[in-house]
């Protein structure tokens, strides 16, 4: 038995006899009110990327303590389970479940400590105190980190480590300054930012990130400012060529007076910048057909009106000859290349409708003969003639946002706000949409160029990004991290679970599945086609009261009898496997 498993199994025998529950006392006192050059430092980050899962699996990096108290600590590699059931948090360890109410919050004594989730897709540390909180059947957690500890976990994500360290740093001011606005614009909230792009990527600390952490590191404190408060720093994978405003893309209501429009050669001349392209051949072969459905509708509304009859069927109709493509109404004003119009003008050929004649009847023709005249034609119809090309143009508007984006394969966002370019050549025209993520603030893609390929430094990137900011150092304040040997010892409140008790005949086994978040059904007879009184979890103990081949009869500690498959049932006694 290991440190941490004596101490837990020493408080938890101390709370057994007791049987006694106290409040939780309270933690360490929050940090003192910073100065006009300083800000609190601190970040509560909504580990959304989690989900809501039964289980979460917890190791300590350091020393933590639960709740703060020094009478209950978790040392250095010292592993937890949590789980959720009828939105209580459940921990085991040390072979005991024990019942921690509602929430529980997992304290960091040691600045260097951190804790690891076994859920976690990164397998990363995470760098803070964990607060875990029941939902129903589900569990949440928010950490509570220091902004810049944050930030090293979130610059690798959101550019790689291997970039140029000045795009680096201009990421990490963009991120910090994001976080801290974020902070401030959700002070009545229980968390200050998700995990998730909803925000910004946060995966925990790996020491592999050098070029992050040190561009974290160098920056320290920097962020931008607007009317003396962080401005809503946002930044994006790729910007098409041209930048954004909040305003327009993102409806966001704050003031965005510090960003502008303008060309941004330096994304555009990225080849990594994402770009989706259809050529079509100005005879418009091998043309979509969804695209030759559109333009033949077109036209037929169009001949319908002409002074030469046509057939308006759409089989007689055919496109022939594209003339010009024109991009238009932009979205966002003069300037934009949202375009949100593709206008087409071309040619068709169609069949024109020629006059059908009756056949003149026997008596119409002896009578016409008798006068010495031609026998009279009535006109009964109109057919199709021969297809020629149509003199007129022929023209088509088309949804940029709808038909180009979604039904010709040009999207590349789920919102509607990727940029259209047209280039006219001899035999064909090109339609490229660009613009990868919302387009507002800094692009990375171009951030990348600007340091690598043009030598530009961190201040330079984000002058050109953020012309109307202000940059400026803050002192941050962490979060206080108080030593274990300080922190107060308190009693918590908790509900431990005893062993079980058998009757004569019983022994005791342990349900032992596959993962903590599977169940094993109870069953009102030994047959997988009986009635399920009820579920249990993966190391709940129960009374073995009959043992079968397939089968053994149990008793919950609640009561309930059942049966339950024999091989997901583990015990040990005199004479049993």
């Amino acid at each position: 038995m290991n440190c941490t498993t004596r101490r837990l199994s020493g408080f938890l025998c101390a709370v057994l006899l007791l049987l006694s529950s106290v409040a939780l006392g309270e933690g360490a006192a929050d940090a003192a009110q910073a100065g006009s050059a300083s800000m609190d430092g601190g970040l509560r980050v909504y580990l959304k990327s989690l989900g809501t899962p039964e289980s979460l699996g917890l190791t300590f990096e350091g020393t933590y303590s639960l709740g703060g108290s020094a009478g209950f600590v978790f040392d250095d590699g010292a592993s937890v389970t949590l789980r959720a059931a009828d939105s209580q948090v459940w921990m085991k360890s040390a072979g005991l479940s024990v019942n921690l109410g509602e929430e529980a919050s997992f304290v960091r004594h040691d600045e260097k400590g951190g804790l690891y989730i076994a859920q976690s897709s990164r397998g990363n540390v995470y760098q803070g105190s964990l607060k875990v909180r029941a939902n129903g059947s589900g569990l949440q957690a928010i950490l509570t980190i220091d902004v810049e500890t944050y930030l090293k976990g979130v610059v690798p994500y959101e550019m790689s480590d291997s970039w140029p360290m000045e795009a680096l740093k201009a990421q990490a001011v963009a991120a910090r300054t994001y976080a801290l606005w974020r902070k401030d614009a959700r002070s009545s909230q229980e968390y200050d930012v998700v995990d998730t792009p909803a925000d910004q990527v946060f995966h925990g600390y790996s020491a592999d990130n050098v070029n992050a952490a040190a561009a974290v590191d160098a920056t320290r404190g920097l962020v931008g400012l607007y009317g003396g408060r962080c401005a809503a720093a946002y930044y994006t994978a790729s910007n098409g060529g041209q930048t954004a405003l909040a305003g327009d893309i993102l409806g966001a209501k704050e003031n965005d007076a510090y960003l502008d429009v303008r060309e941004d050669p330096y994304d555009l001349e990225n080849p990594l910048s994402n770009v989706k392209t259809m050529a079509l051949e100005r005879d418009f072969r091998d043309a979509p057909e969804a695209l030759t459905a559109w333009l033949r509708a077109a036209a037929a509304s169009q001949l319908e009106k002409s002074e030469t009859p046509y057939s308006l069927a759409l089989s007689d109709i055919q496109p022939v000859e594209l003339i010009s493509a024109k991009a238009l109404d932009p979205k966002g004003g003069e300037g934009s290349l949202q375009f949100t119009t593709l206008r087409l003008t071309y040619k068709v050929s169609a069949r024109p409708l020629e006059p059908v004649f009756a056949e003149p009847t026997t008596e119409q023709r002896v009578r016409a003969a008798l006068r010495r005249e031609a026998p009279v034609t009535e006109v009964v119809g109109e057919k199709p003639g021969e297809a020629e090309v149509c003199d007129a143009l022929m023209s088509c508007d088309l949804q940029v946002y709808g038909q180009v984006k979604d039904e010709l394969g040009l999207k590349l966002n789920a919102i509607d706000c990727e940029l259209l370019s047209v280039i006219e050549e001899e035999d064909i025209v090109v339609l490229q949409m660009r613009r990868y993520g919302h387009g507002v603030g800094m692009s990375q893609r171009g951030a990348q160029m600007m340091a690598g390929q043009h030598g530009m430094a961190m201040g330079e990137i984000l002058a050109f990004y953020y012309p109307g900011l202000s940059f400026e150092t803050l002192t941050l304040t962490e979060p206080e991290t108080v030593p274990i040997g300080e922190a107060p010892v308190t009693s918590v409140s908790m509900q431990a679970v005893r062993e079980l008790e058998t009757g004569e005949g019983e022994i005791v086994g342990v349900v032992t599945l596959a993962t903590p978040t599977s169940t094993l059904n109870v069953r009102a007879e030994p047959s997988t086609t009986a009635p399920v009184l009820t579920y249990l979890y993966s190391g709940t103990q129960v009374a073995v009261t009959e043992i079968q081949d397939e089968w053994v009869k149990i008793r919950t500690r609640d009561g309930m009898e059942g049966y339950c498959a024999r091989t997901y049932v583990v015990w040990q006694a005199a004479g049993q496997d």
